[in-house]
């Protein structure tokens, strides 16, 4: 229930994709609308992963289907927000599957690659449908790359280069406890391919300024990310 909107409650998006296409785009649209109503201009949302386990952490957020049907579903909302003129975020890149809670512990998936790959379907949608921003989860999928796979180089150019994606790539909450196993999250994930930075600590800023004037944070790679970003903003305004 919200406090903004006493009378109003929010079903899941799992809820209103079960009761057809054209009832998730409408509620979706009403949301939209009435975030676009508060000056709200991006929403971290749609939830891409897909989940098989019930009990998993991240199944109430899912769309509770598989990628055939995750996949028309996110890219339809993308394209309803982005007519809308609020901008969307696809997430948890590369795909949080079965795995434990990031916000508490560090997460692992173990799966093999073939079974890794096929949460990247409805990411590969959402990039279809011009998402402009996409967020980048704190477990490590170890078939890919040791470590989060949001302070990984490997994560950034499987999203960049390899799926051709350019908008924002957006790093979870850096607050989180998967991430602040590094004594700085914030440089290892500018410099791995991040474009913008979700929460962290605001006395690491030094740290990155330091970084970026000896060249440890290439130039190169700040540039690719202010670029990103500015496209984001004139895209929608911002």
């Amino acid at each position: 229930m919200s406090t903004l909107y006493p009378n109003r409650s929010y079903p899941s998006q799992a809820e209103l994709l079960k009761k057809g296409a054209d009832f998730f785009l409408a509620e979706n649209q009403k949301t939209a609308l009435k975030l676009k109503d508060l000056g709200i201009n991006l929403n971290f949302a749609p939830v891409a992963d897909l989940a098989l386990d019930p009990a998993s952490f991240i199944y109430s957020r899912t769309l509770q289907a598989g990628a055939e049907e995750t996949g028309p579903a996110i890219a339809a909302f993308i394209k309803l927000y982005r007519q809308l003129g609020v901008a969307s975020c696809a997430k948890h890149f590369p795909g949080y599957g079965d795995a434990g809670d990031t916000h508490q512990a560090p997460a692992k998936d173990l799966r093999r690659l073939k079974e890794a790959q096929l949460d990247l379907l409805p990411f590969k949608a959402a990039i279809a449908a011009s998402v402009p921003t996409i967020m980048v989860a704190h477990l490590e999928v170890a078939c890919y790359s040791p470590g989060p796979t949001s302070l990984s180089p490997e994560i950034y150019r499987l999203l960049k280069e390899d799926l051709h994606y350019f908008g924002v790539a957006i790093t979870d909450d850096l607050a989180m406890a998967a991430a602040r196993e590094s004594s700085c999250p914030e440089l290892l994930a500018l410099k791995a391919g991040a474009d913008l930075l979700l929460g962290g600590k605001l006395e690491n800023l030094p740290i990155l300024e330091a970084a970026a004037e000896s060249g440890e944070l290439p130039k190169e790679r700040i540039k690719d990310a202010l670029v990103r970003v500015q496209t984001l903003q004139d895209d929608y305004s911002l």
